[in-house]
C-alpha cells in the first residue's frame, strides 16, 4: 500500500509538473501571441513616421536653396552706386564792377633800348636845358633830330609844343601837344603836364 502511494504521489507530481509545464507554455504562446499583435499593430504607424519623415526631408531640401539664393541676391541689390558725382567746372570770379579784367587791360609793348633810342633821350635832354636857357630855335632843331631818332618818344613832342608855344606860335603848338597826348597817355604824370600845357596853350590864344 505504501509503493503505491509513493507511485500515486509520484504520479501526481509528475501531472502536476507537466500541468506547470504546460500553463508555462500556454503563457507563453500568449506573451508570444501579444507581442505578435502589438508589433503588427506598430507596424503601421512606423511607416508611416518614416514616411511623413522623408517628405519633411524632401521638403525642407526643395525649400532650403531658394532661400539661399535670395539671401544672396538681395545684397547685391541693395549695394549703392559708389560712382562720384562729376565736379562741375570751375569758373573764375567776375572782376568787380569798374575794375578792367586782365582782358580788357592793354599793356603797351616797351621800347627795346637800341643805340638810336639812347641817342635819341640825350638830344632830348640838350634840347629841354637849350629851352630852359632861352635858345629856342637851336631846342627846336635838336628835337627835330631826336624824333627822327626815336619817333615814339612822347617828350620829344611836348618839348617841341613848349619850343613853339615860347614863339608864339599856337598852331605847331596845338598839333604838337596832340602828337605828345598821344604817345605818353600810358603815363599818369605825363598825361597831367601834357593836359595843363594844353590849357596854357588855349590861355595863350585868347
Amino acid at each position: 500500500m505504501q509503493v503505491r502511494e509513493k507511485r500515486f504521489e509520484a504520479g501526481e507530481s509528475r501531472s502536476g509538473e507537466t500541468g506547470s509545464r504546460r500553463e508555462e507554455t500556454g503563457s507563453r504562446c500568449r506573451v508570444s501571441r501579444s507581442s505578435l499583435i502589438f508589433s503588427s499593430l506598430l507596424a503601421p504607424r512606423s511607416s508611416i513616421l518614416l514616411a511623413l519623415l522623408l517628405i519633411l526631408l524632401a521638403v525642407s531640401s526643395c525649400a532650403g536653396p531658394p532661400a539661399a539664393r535670395r539671401t544672396s541676391r538681395t545684397p547685391s541689390a541693395s549695394v549703392p552706386d559708389k560712382t562720384l558725382p562729376e565736379s562741375p567746372p570751375s569758373t573764375p570770379p567776375a572782376p568787380a564792377p569798374g575794375v578792367p579784367s586782365p582782358q580788357d587791360q592793354v599793356t603797351e609793348p616797351r621800347q627795346e633800348v637800341t643805340p638810336r633810342s639812347v641817342a635819341s633821350l640825350r638830344l632830348t635832354e640838350q634840347a629841354r636845358n637849350l629851352l630852359e636857357a632861352g635858345n629856342t630855335d637851336q631846342a627846336i632843331r635838336t628835337l627835330e633830330r631826336a624824333m627822327n631818332l626815336n619817333p615814339s618818344n612822347g617828350e620829344n613832342f611836348y618839348y617841341l609844343s613848349e619850343a613853339w608855344l615860347k614863339k608864339k606860335n599856337f598852331r605847331q603848338a596845338e598839333e604838337f601837344n596832340r602828337m605828345a597826348a598821344i604817345h605818353l597817355k600810358t603815363d599818369a604824370s605825363w598825361t597831367a603836364r601834357v593836359a595843363e600845357q594844353a590849357e596854357r596853350i588855349k590861355r595863350s590864344k585868347q
